[in-house]
């Protein structure tokens, strides 16, 4: 071997021993560490009220009884209301969350002018009962004058026609519902489904 290529053999070989050394010196302690355990599955909640079913009854002799029965016979109407059941208990579940936001969102003390202030403002206002008795009749005064001063048929239409409702609900007209004396809204004709009809 040519001496050239030996010292440049040996001096490869010491520079390769030397950082074999440091590495094995600075090299991270690895340490084994425990795969994540799994949580359990919760189980699914079904809708479906088993307990109040009545398995006892046959479903085809009587379906009503086999997925009600129990419900119907331990389930005592409150003595406020003229009917219960899921939706009832829902409703009181949804009005209770939104009186916990909105008060929440009071004790926040939001922002003036954003949208949590003004929710804040609205619900306040809605329940000072103190401020409303003391207010009496005056916020309607103006309505109150408006309809003292009419005094023919000619400005009877124009009040009435004046309050005509035209908020109804485009996607499927289900609220009928008005504070006004009439309620106008446009919807598919019953008779004729091709035309939009006019309902007073």
């Amino acid at each position: 071997m040519h001496p050239i290529s030996f010292r440049r053999a040996a001096l490869a070989l010491a520079v390769l021993t030397s950082l074999a050394a440091c590495d094995r010196g600075t090299a991270p302690a690895t340490t084994q560490t425990e795969p994540p355990k799994a949580e359990a599955a919760a189980a699914p909640v079904s809708g479906i009220d088993l307990a109040g079913m009545d398995t006892s009854t046959a479903a085809g002799d009587d379906f009503n009884a086999y997925a009600n029965g129990t419900w119907l016979k331990t389930t005592e109407i409150p003595a406020d209301r003229a009917s219960t059941g899921v939706f009832y208990t829902v409703f009181e579940k949804s009005e209770k969350r939104l009186a916990e936001l909105v008060q929440s969102l009071q004790k926040q003390n939001p922002a003036a002018g954003t949208d949590p202030r003004r929710i804040a403002d609205y619900y306040a206002a809605y329940m000072d009962e103190a401020g409303i008795e003391s207010r009496g009749l005056a916020p309607l005064q103006a309505r109150l004058d408006a309809v003292e001063a009419i005094a023919d048929r000619a400005a009877l239409s124009r009040d009435l026609g004046g309050a005509l409702r035209a908020d109804v609900d485009p996607i499927n007209a289900t609220n009928f519902h008005t504070e006004n004396l009439f309620g106008l809204f446009v919807a598919q004709g019953l008779e004729d489904p091709s035309k939009n009809v006019g309902y007073l």
